[in-house]
């Protein structure tokens, strides 16, 4: 299964160039031209990877990376914008927990390396949590498993005492 990454910009020919450029790699690409419109897609679709625009209306885009990171705090987040400044890609990095700034007009071969970049820190993320995830209940079995040890223990202990004093008598 393709990792999924969802395109957030308010320009359809936008999104249409970045769909059409990420065809090349191994994704499944959603896109949407309203962040709200995103956000409702967000809930159970397992995004790897979160491109936004930084000037969208109704919502910029740090802000909609910020309810982003709220609902699937997982996914790698990525601003995409036209008018870059320190202030905008501070507040970005801040609000969003943005995982990288990228400027249009965009170098397609970087963006395809930062997208592969991104989705290769989703899997690390993801498998770092299922790993942990995997411990914890490993941990929990190997408890229940000792406390069902030293219960035998005893009452193995208790039999050998009963053995010991009927072999006395």
């Amino acid at each position: 299964m393709n990792p999924k990454v969802l395109l957030v910009d308010d320009e359809p020919g936008v999104l249409s160039s970045l769909q059409r450029l990420l065809r090349k790699e191994a994704l499944e690409v959603s896109t949407s031209t309203s962040p709200e419109e995103a956000l409702r897609m967000l809930p159970g679709a397992g995004f790897a990877v979160v491109l936004s625009d930084q000037r969208m209306p109704g919502m910029d885009g740090p802000h909609f990376l910020e309810k982003v990171r709220e609902l699937s705090p997982d996914t790698v987040h990525m601003l995409l914008t036209g008018h870059a400044d320190v202030q905008a890609a501070t507040e970005a990095i801040n609000r969003g927990a943005v995982y990288r700034f990228l400027t249009k007009p965009w170098d397609d071969a970087q963006l395809c390396q930062v997208m592969r970049e991104a989705v290769g820190q989703f899997q690390l993320v993801s498998e770092n949590r299922r790993l942990q995830d995997l411990t914890s209940k490993q941990n929990l079995e190997l408890k229940d498993l000792n406390q069902n040890l030293e219960k035998k223990v005893q009452e193995r202990t208790q039999e050998i005492g009963a053995l010991h004093q009927r072999l006395e008598k």
